[in-house]
Order: C-alpha cells, then sequence, then structure tokens
C-alpha cells in the first residue's frame, strides 16, 4: 500500500492484491479486521431491510439499529489500519532482535505489547458485533435472518484471528506477561463462544420463522 493510504482509501480489488503480494503486511488481522467491516455491514443491511415492513416503533428501533451498524462497518476499517502498524512494527522489531543486544530485544518486546493491545481491540469488537447480531436476530425479517448468521459466522472469524494473534505476540514477551495474555485472549475466546452462540440460535430461528427466542 502506498505510504499514507488506509485500507478506506483502497478499492477492494486492491486489498485483496495486497494480501496476496509478496509483502507480508497487510496479513491476516488486516483480513479479518475488513471481515468484520461486513458482518456489520450485513447486520445494517438486515436492520434495514426488516425495517420496511416493522410497524412505527419497531421501525424507528431498526432503522436507528442500521444507522449504528453502518457506522460501526466503518469504523472497524480503521482496525485494519492499526494491525498493519503494529505488525510492521513487529516485523522490524524482530529483525533488529536478530542482529543481538538488549536494546534489540527490548525494542520487539515494546512492539509485541502495542500488537498484543491491537489484538485485544479487534477481539473486543468482534464480541460486541456478535453481541449485536445476536439482539438483532430476532427481530429481523425471516428471509433476511441468514445475513445475520453470515455476519455471526465472519465476526466469530474474527475473533478466533485476533486471539490467535494476541497468542502469537506474547511468545516475544518475558513469560509472567506472556501469562497473562494467553489468558485474557482465552477468555475472550469463551465469550465469543457464548455470543455466538446465542445469536446462531436466535437467527437459525428467526429464519424459521419463530421469535429468535426457541430452544436450540
Amino acid at each position: 500500500m502506498e505510504n499514507g493510504e488506509t485500507v478506506r482509501d483502497r478499492r477492494l480489488e486492491a486489498f485483496v492484491a495486497d494480501l496476496a503480494s509478496d509483502r507480508p503486511v497487510p496479513g491476516g488481522g488486516a483480513a479479518a479486521a475488513v471481515a468484520l467491516a461486513m458482518a456489520r455491514a450485513l447486520l445494517a443491511m438486515a436492520a434495514a431491510v426488516s425495517a420496511r415492513r416493522a410497524p412505527e416503533g419497531e421501525r424507528v428501533a431498526l432503522e436507528a439499529d442500521a444507522a449504528v451498524q453502518r457506522q460501526a462497518a466503518i469504523d472497524e476499517l480503521s482496525l485494519a489500519d492499526r494491525d498493519m502498524e503494529a505488525f510492521g512494527r513487529v516485523l522490524a522489531a524482530m529483525r533488529a532482535r536478530r542482529s543481538g543486544g538488549e536494546e534489540g530485544a527490548r525494542a520487539a518486546e515494546v512492539a509485541a505489547e502495542a500488537a498484543v493491545g491491537v489484538g485485544e481491540q479487534a477481539a473486543e469488537a468482534a464480541l460486541a458485533a456478535l453481541r449485536a447480531a445476536g439482539q438483532l436476530a430476532g427481530r429481523v425479517r425471516p428471509a433476511i435472518a441468514g445475513d445475520v448468521l453470515a455476519a455471526v459466522a465472519l465476526a466469530d472469524a474474527t475473533l478466533a484471528v485476533a486471539v490467535d494473534n494476541m497468542a502469537a505476540n506474547a511468545d516475544l514477551l518475558a513469560d509472567g506477561e506472556r501469562a497473562v495474555v494467553r489468558r485474557r485472549a482465552e477468555g475472550l475466546r469463551r465469550r465469543g463462544r457464548a455470543l455466538a452462540a446465542t445469536a446462531r440460535r436466535r437467527a437459525q430461528a428467526a429464519q424459521a420463522g419463530g421469535d429468535g427466542h426457541a430452544s436450540p
């Protein structure tokens, strides 16, 4: 990507070409952030389509939900830029560490701490999207519930990538801090499983014409 250019500035085809290039950045974290933006966009669409034929009070609520999800879709793209910056710094620090010396090792640790933070931000954003999907799933039209399921799958995948990246970057940290990060990552993963299961159950019930609160 050109200097100063953000993911939001790129056409999708160009971003895919960047991913397929011989450069390590952008990588999986940035791709997952874009997937999360798509998940939010699908939730926005599901809310907007469902609002068309909803009773007045619910229509207003669904339109408001759609607006929130549209803005979130745009906001999530900045996660891709933060991931690319953090990952680039980790790669540079690892090269410096290989040259030897305490300074290089410390630089790698500082870069890894920042990358763990970005991964945690992405994981929390994915959890928020899963939570939103669960809240919306029982209120959408049956014909559009499949798009909520697609959003859940994308957000769940983003969470998996984010927590895996947290664990991978934790390998550059001191033993005690590494263990703390891994526990946090596992906690995020558990929360995600619960939220995704709830959202899927409600969307599947809505797809079948239920109220979204049926038992699995």
